[in-house]
């Protein structure tokens, strides 16, 4: 018996069109497992110290006078310890508005604030993301912290991981 026959079937039960196509998908599937279940070891987390500045924008000056230095913050979602507040800078809050002759001039904003508010933190660094209390942390993310008193959401500034 021959391994091909005259009609192209491998031992005269397989059309070799067929088997090729069953070869390729389980070639495809052994490449998908690989990937999926394979574990890299530059991606492996690593729990670091950081640094977290978040600008809140807009606030009253009773929210200004709530927020204090040492304050411990959870993660508004999740509930869960974010950091300490370790610095807290207050500023006029402001906004581009037209004049009456059609310049854009940067004003005031009469009663309102923005503040700078560092925290230390402790997050998960890993090559595709960092997660502090179960959020991913990247500039310009919103996020949002709470204490039992008050509650501020605001844009991360910067974010510095301490070696």
């Amino acid at each position: 018996m021959k391994a091909i026959d005259k009609r192209g079937n491998i031992f005269g039960k397989f059309n070799i069109i067929d088997a090729l196509v069953l070869f390729v998908i389980v070639m495809i599937a052994a490449a998908g497992a690989y990937k999926f279940l394979s574990v890299n070891p530059q991606v492996a987390a690593q729990e670091k110290a950081m640094e977290i500045t978040i600008k809140v924008e807009g606030v009253r000056q009773p929210t200004v006078d709530i927020i204090h230095e040492g304050d411990q913050v959870q993660e508004y979602d999740s509930n869960l310890p974010y950091g300490e507040l370790i610095k807290k800078e207050v500023m006029p809050a402001t906004d581009i508005i037209e004049t009456a002759d059609g310049r854009f001039v940067e004003a005031e904003i009469p009663n309102k604030f923005d503040m700078m508010l560092t925290f230390a933190v402790q997050g998960t660094v890993n090559d595709n993301s960092i997660t502090v209390a179960s959020k991913e942390m990247r500039i310009g993310g919103k996020v949002v912290i709470k204490t039992n008193i008050y509650a501020v959401n605001g844009r991360i500034f910067e974010l510095k991981i301490i070696e």
